[in-house]
């Protein structure tokens, strides 16, 4: 009986200290829900691998190397976050956006940043006016592609200092998705159309776009041809039909081309109340067969840059007669020979092969070329400062010249031709090494 008792006044006693308890913990709680935005996270880069749904307070992401989820891969993920966002003051607000890779952003039902590209980090930005004290949709998408990832989205406006948007001006709701344009381009990537006599180019914009509502839409795209960037040749407008949750690609034409020139041909796409969900301007070469005025064994050649993608630019040389090539993006001293008496090994010599290889099956031969100095063998400055690894002298030539030796080796079979040092600097004139 006294045992009884005594747990009676136990569990009273229990039971008022926790009705004296506050509850300022289930405020807190309730106030994060209320703030924040919807974050969704994929297992691929198209966004539609769903793994994790959660509520994210910003957008302010440094992953570096790793995922944003034990059940994320580190390469090759992306993201969607949405949910309303409220301004203080009512003026023309700018949007940033850094991210490493991919990243799209829509205020409004406006597409104020499109740049579905692989990159390094990135900074974009575009501006909007709103009203103080009104809510907005705002949904950002990202992907990354490899290397690094990061994703961050901040805003200013006259009276408001940038800074990452703060959770207290964010609301995890509901949001209406506007159409998802993936592609906005012409049917040819390389934006390259050959004429021949009698026979006029055909060019055609492709237009990729998803409707993510359940109820059918109508979107209408314009766009106008200017030769020379200047000069209106002609203009039109065509309308595309998709039903609720439809995925669809079309190719608008845009006539009948017979002159060779450089045209620009400017792209809007309107939903049914005239806002504007995408706008590109985008160049367009209409040109004769390499063959007209070229010799197929031509030594015309072209150096082309890294950035891009390199098998458009492969398709490009081709069109356009280039049978030669400067450089090969895989070889590079900090690749070839990383640290001292390291050098590259199957792995990285196969992926330099199969560069060679591609621009080869295109008709065009690379000239390799030895890219600078090793970050490790940089010889310092007269104070003993660092140099930039293009701008100074090998501090040990027996290292670089074996670092050469071993760039060229396993190529020799594939690439004849080699610059042994690219853009030498003054710095070079040494007479030590005379």
């Amino acid at each position: 009986m006294l045992f009884r008792t005594k747990l009676i006044h136990v569990l009273l006693a229990t039971l008022f200290a926790f009705m004296l308890l506050p509850k300022q913990s289930n405020v807190v709680r309730a106030n994060a829900a209320e703030h924040g935005l919807n974050a969704q996270y994929f297992a691929d880069k198209d966004l539609t691998d769903l793994k994790v749904t959660r509520i994210d307070p910003n957008i302010d992401f440094d992953w570096s190397s790793g995922p944003p989820d034990p059940s994320i891969p580190p390469y090759g993920f992306s993201a969607r976050w949405y949910g309303k966002i409220e301004p203080k003051y009512s003026e023309m607000y700018t949007f940033y956006t850094t991210t490493d890779d991919g990243v799209r952003l829509w205020v409004n039902g406006q597409l104020l940043i499109d740049k579905w590209v692989d990159q390094a980090p990135t900074e974009w930005s575009a501006s909007i006016q709103l009203q103080a004290g009104q809510k907005y949709d705002l949904i950002m998408e990202y992907y990354q592609a490899g290397g690094g990832a990061m994703a961050k989205l901040e805003w200013s406006s006259p009276s408001q200092p940038r800074e990452v948007i703060p959770s207290d001006s964010l609301y995890p709701e509901e949001v209406t998705f506007p159409p998802i344009i993936n592609r906005l381009g012409y049917d040819d990537p390389t934006g390259l159309y050959i004429v021949r006599p009698g026979n006029p180019a055909k060019p055609k914009i492709a237009l990729g776009v998803i409707n993510k509502s359940s109820n059918p839409i109508t979107l209408t795209l314009n766009w106008k041809l200017l030769a020379r960037g200047t000069d209106l040749v002609s203009q039109g407008s065509y309308e595309i039909d998709l039903k609720g949750n439809e995925q669809k690609l079309v190719k608008v034409p845009l006539g009948k081309i017979k002159q060779p020139n450089y045209y620009r041909v400017q792209v809007e796409v309107l939903n049914e109340e005239g806002t504007l969900l995408a706008q590109k301007d985008m160049g367009l070469g209409i040109i004769w067969p390499p063959h007209y005025g070229l010799r197929y064994y031509s030594h015309f050649g072209l150096g082309f840059r890294s950035e891009g993608d390199m098998n458009i630019q492969m398709q490009i040389g081709e069109k356009i007669g280039v049978k030669w090539t400067r450089g090969i993006n895989s070889v590079d001293p900090p690749i070839v020979n990383p640290e001292p008496g390291v050098y590259w090994g199957d792995r990285e010599i196969s992926r330099a092969r199969e560069e060679v290889l591609s621009w080869m099956s295109h008709g065009i031969y690379p000239l390799g070329y030895i890219n600078y100095n090793m970050p490790w063998n940089v010889r310092p400055g007269p104070n003993g400062e660092p140099l930039p690894r293009h701008a100074n002298c090998p501090k040990d030539m027996e290292a670089h010249a074996n670092m050469v030796y071993h760039a060229i080796a396993p190529l020799h079979d594939l690439v004849k031709d080699w610059e042994l040092w690219n853009e030498p600097w003054g710095t070079w004139v040494d007479l030590d090494y005379m």
